[in-house]
C-alpha cells in the first residue's frame, strides 16, 4: 500500500501542467500532490504504528494492553473507576492479612519463648541457695 501510494506521488509529480497552462490547472496539479504526499505521510504513521504494536512492549505490559486500556479508559471511565476502587480494596486487603500474619507469627514466637522460659536451665533453687549460704 505504501509503494503504491509513493507510486502515485511520483506519477503526480512527473506530469506537471505545461508552461503555458492556466493558473487553475497548476493549482490543481499542486492540490493534488498535496493530497498525495498527505496519503503517503499518514500510510507512514499508521505503518510505524503497527510496527510499535508488533515489535514494541510499554513499561508493564504489551502495547495493545496499554492501547486497550486507554480506550476503555476513554469509552467507560465509570467502568475504570469502579475497577481501580476494587483494586485499591483488594490491596488494602491483602495489607491486612499480611499485617495478621505477621502478628500471629510474632504471637507465636511469644508462646515458644515463653515454654522455653518456664524449663528449667540446669540450676536448681537447692543450688542457688547453697551457694549463697555457704
Amino acid at each position: 500500500m505504501m509503494e503504491q501510494q509513493t507510486a502515485r506521488l511520483q506519477q503526480i509529480q512527473q506530469q506537471p501542467p505545461g508552461f503555458l497552462s492556466l493558473p487553475g490547472k497548476r493549482q490543481a496539479w499542486q492540490a493534488r500532490i498535496a493530497n498525495a504526499q498527505a496519503a503517503v505521510q499518514r500510510i507512514a504513521v499508521r505503518l510505524e504504528a503497527v510496527r510499535e504494536i508488533r515489535d514494541g512492549m510499554a513499561v508493564h505490559g504489551p502495547r495493545v494492553e496499554t492501547i486497550a486500556a486507554a480506550k476503555l479508559e476513554y469509552r467507560e471511565p465509570k467502568l475504570v473507576d469502579d475497577f481501580e476502587e476494587l483494586m485499591q480494596a483488594r490491596r488494602l486487603h491483602e495489607l491486612h492479612m499480611r499485617a495478621e500474619r505477621e502478628k500471629e507469627q510474632i504471637r507465636e514466637k511469644t508462646v515458644e519463648r515463653g515454654a522455653d522460659d518456664r524449663k528449667p536451665s540446669g540450676r536448681t533453687l537447692a543450688r542457688g541457695l547453697a551457694r549463697d549460704g555457704g
